[in-house]
């Protein structure tokens, strides 16, 4: 994770909290990132850092079950 994100965890409705980093200025236009199969949010890292720097607040999100996201419990 670079120094500059944020990590942030969402909750979500059936109560699995998801952990996603933050980069950039809140209220900037969103730009969220999701990555596939085995990985997690940090495949995106210097992705999300680099089009923060151009204006944008992005997210890039573990799924469930991946990085530090939570699993369902069924």
């Amino acid at each position: 994770r670079s120094p500059s994100a944020q990590r942030v965890e969402i909750r979500a409705r059936d109560g699995v909290m998801l952990a996603a980093d933050c980069y950039g200025a809140a209220g900037s236009a969103p730009v969220l990132f999701a990555h596939g199969f085995g990985q997690s949010r940090h495949a995106w890292q210097a992705t999300a850092c680099t089009v923060a720097g151009h204006g944008f607040h992005t997210w890039a999100l573990d799924g469930r079950g991946h990085g530090e996201s939570g699993r369902s419990a069924d």
